[in-house]
């Protein structure tokens, strides 16, 4: 396969494990281990994901996970999702957009503490 076409899949792949995780692999499945060392995608091999009990990096907006492929480790972020949903009794500014905006964006504004870029540099 292509490089950057499976680079892309791994990308697309990190949206669909931790929290918020919609999408199983294989009949059966539960999501409670689609995210534990060793499962695969394709040719490629689950190392750790951005392991949260606290969950800090899940009130940041933030995930990652790692991958060994081909003798390399990938490493894929979760970017943004345009969920705008306002959860009960909250506020637009509790939304997971807005999460994003004021967790992650700012970064583009060369704001260095943006939580989601502290959590990146783990």
């Amino acid at each position: 396969m292509n490089r950057d076409v499976f680079l892309s899949l791994l990308a697309l792949d990190s949206y669909n494990r931790g929290y918020g995780q919609n999408v199983l692999l294989n009949e059966g499945d539960s999501t409670a281990n689609q995210n534990k060392a060793g499962r695969r995608i394709g040719n490629a091999t689950i190392l750790t994901d951005a392991n949260d009990p606290e969950g800090v990096a899940q009130a940041a907006g933030f995930y990652a996970i790692a991958y060994e492929w081909n003798d390399e480790t990938i490493i894929s972020y979760r970017g943004t999702n345009f969920e705008s949903t306002v959860p009960p009794g909250g506020s637009v500014f509790d939304s997971p957009i807005a999460t994003d905006a004021l967790s992650g964006w700012t970064l583009g504004a060369s704001f260095e503490e943006a939580s989601q870029g502290r959590l990146a540099a783990h």
